[in-house]
Formats: structure tokens, sequence, C-alpha cells
């Protein structure tokens, strides 16, 4: 993850009030960059350089991409 700021104003019904937007970095190339959410862990837990994985979740008709911390091993 290249960077990311904590949005604090519920825009969108549904979406919780504190959420996490993020740009990430993609390791197999490096020029490319994902503006995302984070997810899958608690606000205040997420930090600059924190390794993330992509995960995908159907919505209708569609795969969205998110991202979560790696887990630890």
């Amino acid at each position: 993850m290249v960077t990311f700021t904590v949005n604090h104003k519920q825009w969108v019904p549904g979406l919780p009030e504190r959420y996490v937007l993020a740009l990430v970095a993609i390791d197999e190339q490096d020029d490319v960059r994902i503006p995302c959410n984070i997810v899958n862990c608690d606000v205040d837990d997420v930090t600059f350089d924190m390794p993330v994985e992509v995960f995908f979740e159907p919505q209708e008709d569609l795969w969205i991409p998110f991202f979560r911390p790696v887990a630890e091993s």
C-alpha cells in the first residue's frame, strides 16, 4: 500500500461512517497503482507500507476487488 486516508463521513447509505481509501502498488508491476478500500481490519490498524492481498466479492454480474491485510504466518 502506497498511501491511504480514512473517510469519516457516510456518503452512501449502507457504507460505514469510517473506512479506508487506499492506493495500492502491485508487486508484479511497480508503476501500477489501484485505488481501493482496505477491509477486514480495524481502521486504526491500517499503516503505510502494510502488506495487503486482493480478494474478489460478487456483486450482481461483477466481481469487485477488495484488499485486506496479509495474514501473518
